[in-house]
C-alpha cells in the first residue's frame, strides 16, 4: 500500500523512487514489472500524484504503453470498438497488441 505522504516530503526521495519504478516497470521478469504496475495505480489514488507524476510523464506514459498487453477479448473489444479496422499493430492506439 501506498503511504500517504506529502509533495514536500515525496520531492525529497520521490525522483530517486520514480526512476527506481521506472526502471522496475520495465523488468524482463514478469511479476517485478506486475508489481511496478500497482505501484503506478496505488500512486494515481493520492492527491499527490499530479503533481509528483507531472515532470515525469514524458518517460512514464511510453514505458506503460509499450508494457500494455491485452487478452484475446481486450483485442476482440479494440477490434470492435474501432470499427474492425484494427489490426494486431493498432495504428489508433499507437501500440502493440499483444495476446497474454
Amino acid at each position: 500500500m501506498f503511504i500517504n505522504v506529502s509533495i514536500t516530503s515525496f520531492d525529497f526521495f520521490g525522483v530517486c523512487l520514480l526512476q527506481y519504478m521506472l526502471m522496475r516497470t520495465q523488468d524482463p521478469d514478469e511479476s517485478v514489472a506486475l508489481e511496478a504496475c500497482e505501484f503506478w495505480l496505488s500512486l494515481a489514488d493520492q492527491p499527490i500524484c499530479k503533481e509528483a507524476l507531472s515532470p515525469h510523464l514524458t518517460r512514464l506514459v511510453p514505458i506503460l504503453v509499450q508494457g500494455m498487453k491485452y487478452s484475446e477479448i481486450d483485442v476482440i473489444l479494440l477490434k470492435v470498438s474501432h470499427g474492425m479496422h484494427c489490426s494486431i499493430n493498432c495504428v489508433h492506439c499507437n501500440s502493440q497488441l499483444v495476446q497474454s
